[in-house]
Formats: structure tokens, sequence, C-alpha cells
């Protein structure tokens, strides 16, 4: 993996995460961190924009994306609930 994908990889996984906490701050009226996690969402989302663009939308870009997306979300699923009502 390259380091181009690697950051892409990496800006996608936080990305996601950030978008599925936010939901989770949102269903339970979270103020405050909304406001944060709302602005830490502005800067990775305009980063991971930036990198797809000069990319282009190739199979390089399109798999870092995917994977750090689905990862970012099981990982934020997991930390913001799963992991507390496992048996």
């Amino acid at each position: 993996m390259t380091s181009a994908m690697l950051q892409l990889f990496t800006a996608n996984f936080a990305f996601i995460g950030l978008k599925a906490w936010q939901q989770r701050n949102v269903a339970y009226l979270k103020y405050a961190s909304v406001f944060f996690v709302s602005n830490a969402l502005a800067a990775v989302e305009i980063y991971v924009i930036f990198r797809v663009a000069a990319q282009g939308p190739a199979l390089e870009t399109i798999i870092p994306v995917g994977l750090g997306g689905g990862l970012g979300c099981i990982t934020a699923m997991y930390l913001t609930r799963g992991h507390s009502n496992a048996k």
C-alpha cells in the first residue's frame, strides 16, 4: 500500500467514524459533542475530497476509501454501543 493510499484510508476511516459518532451524538442529544465533532468532520471531509479529486476515480482511490469507511463505521459503532452490549 502506497503512502497516498494509506493516507486516504486513514482519512476516510476517521471521516466515516466521525459521521457515525455524530449520528449517535444527535440521537442522544449530546449538544457539546455535536459541535466539536462537526468541526472535526469538516476538516477531515475537506481533506478526503481534495485527496480523491487529486487522485481521481481509480482503483487506488476506491479501495482505501471503501475499506477505511467501512472499518471507521464499524469502529464507531463498537466504541459507542457495541462493546457495552456484547454478551
